[in-house]
């Protein structure tokens, strides 16, 4: 984290669904570990995003990109958890991430039998 994000990084949350819950914002490098990496960790396993593309030369600044995650509740009977959204990455003068904005457009939750057929 520390070589991607800046210290003062701000982190703003978009949630569109019921089906998970996040702060709405963070500040600082400390808190943004303490939500996106232990506390996630606590509550989801098996964890695979996509970027649906990739920056250009142009995108030093500011770069945007839909996503697709896959992953499992822990302590839960809901097996899988699928959704979607988009990433709004700032970037400072020296390549780390100065601001990020996460939209959850779409969180999908499907019980253990389903996840198995």
């Amino acid at each position: 984290m520390r070589q991607a994000f800046s210290e003062d990084i701000a982190l703003e949350m978009v949630v569109k669904t019921n089906a998970i819950s996040f702060p709405n914002t963070a500040f600082g490098l400390a808190a943004v570990e303490d939500i996106l990496v232990r506390r996630f960790a606590v509550d989801y396993e098996n964890i695979y995003t996509f970027c649906l593309s990739q920056p250009s030369e142009t995108d030093r600044a500011r770069f945007q990109c839909h996503w697709l995650v896959g992953m499992s509740a822990r302590a839960t009977g809901k097996a899988l958890r699928v959704g979607c959204g988009l990433y709004d990455w700032h970037f400072n003068e020296d390549g780390k991430v100065l601001r990020l904005v996460i939209i959850i457009e779409v969180m999908k939750i499907f019980d253990s039998e389903v996840a198995l057929h």
